[in-house]
């Protein structure tokens, strides 16, 4: 259902997602036998993405329960034909991590996000894999099918641990404040009920939305940022 690369602090995000649901989970660890470069293994070492792993899949499978997780290790050439092998077998999603200066334009993110057969959940956290779950989540719409599928993601891991969701719009011109947030709550509310999932609705207006989206990220005292592109 779920399946990660490197397997830490997105294997045991996914975990809190999938643990409702019913889902499996299966961590991918892929050791490439190239030295010093994230996510592959060492030459006549322990590979350099896998310190603590096994501590890792173990935290996972205790959120998730043993019958549900498995952990993986494939020796691949390259790393991402392998992760997108490995996606187009049966699963729904491919959930990554990335460190904050790859989160978007690292070659191995791009590779993989273009290539994926399934839909792509990258994670950039850095918090400990201990700490709580998210609970306040932010998720930007505008209108596109692509933002839906983020609410939709949220509310199924809001629902799965209890967090709430904050629905935020930036209109462009004042008059299309106009029961925009009734709009949205008319949209999104029933797929939100459907997950368990408390809903509520920010309309901000701005003629820049992603200056917009940062500001109300660093002030409006949430904790995860989820956005559909």
């Amino acid at each position: 259902w779920v399946k990660g690369h490197a397997g830490h602090v997105e294997n045991e995000r996914a975990a809190q997602l999938a643990r409702r649901s019913h889902a499996e989970l299966v961590a991918l660890f892929v050791e490439t036998g190239d030295a010093g470069r994230p996510g592959k293994g060492t030459r006549g070492g322990a590979p350099a993405a896998g310190t603590n792993l096994e501590a890792h899949f173990g935290h996972a499978a205790e959120i998730l329960g043993r019958g549900h997780f498995s952990g993986r290790r494939v020796a691949a050439g390259d790393l991402v034909q392998a992760v997108l092998d490995e996606a187009a077998r049966d699963f729904d999603f491919l959930f990554m991590g990335a460190a904050p200066e790859q989160a978007l334009d690292g070659a191995t993110v791009r590779r993989i996000v273009r290539g994926s057969p399934v839909p792509v959940v990258i994670l950039q956290d850095r918090r400990a894999p201990t700490d709580p779950p998210f609970a306040r989540l932010l998720v930007p719409v505008d209108g596109s099918l692509f933002s839906r599928y983020a609410a939709e993601l949220a509310f199924a891991y809001a629902g799965a641990g209890g967090a709430h969701v904050s629905i935020l719009h930036v209109a462009s011109e004042r008059h299309h404040l106009k029961d925009a947030e009734g709009q949205l709550v008319r949209e999104l509310g029933p797929l939100a009920a459907s997950h368990g999932a408390s809903m509520s609705v920010r309309i901000r207006l701005g003629e820049t939305p992603g200056d917009v989206i940062v500001d109300e990220a660093l002030g409006g005292g949430d904790d995860l940022l989820i956005l559909g592109t």
